[in-house]
């Protein structure tokens, strides 16, 4: 009975989900079963992690990690999905964003012949794409 309320969490590291991260894994799971035309585009998505954040006065947003070949998945549902999460945890606001990983530059004593870093691996276009993420329905 608990892998299926633990169905939706996935870590990449090996440490217990906080309670934060199971209260939302278990969200997901209960929307899945609860609400009719989520549950087939519900059922193969995961989460990586899930962070509390204070966005000033008394307010907390709530930053769910997704892997980033599922963010297009979500981001077809997001709507529907932030409307009854905001539900369920009432005054929170939540926000998807994917899991991006930032290559470091170059250095100038390595003397390794690598391949090139992809430009969607640098600082600047983790960080555009994360705040693209953020403010999702909208396009800077």
């Amino acid at each position: 009975l608990v892998r299926i309320k633990m169905a939706h969490l996935r870590k990449i590291t090996k440490d217990n989900p906080d309670a934060l991260e199971a209260s939302v894994a278990q969200a997901l799971a209960d929307l899945e079963v609860s609400v009719g035309d989520l549950r087939a585009e519900l059922a193969p998505l995961k989460i990586m992690s899930a962070r509390e954040v204070d966005v000033g006065g008394n307010k907390k947003a709530v930053v769910v990690m997704v892997p980033y070949i599922q963010l297009q998945q979500f981001r077809k549902i997001q709507a529907k999905l932030v409307s009854e999460l905001e539900n369920k945890f009432s005054g929170k606001h939540f926000v998807f964003v994917a899991n991006r990983r930032v290559i470091k530059k170059a250095g100038k004593k390595t003397t390794v012949k690598r391949q090139k870093r992809p430009y969607s691996r640098t600082v600047t276009a983790v960080h555009t794409a994360v705040l693209d993420d953020i403010v999702y329905p909208v396009e800077i």
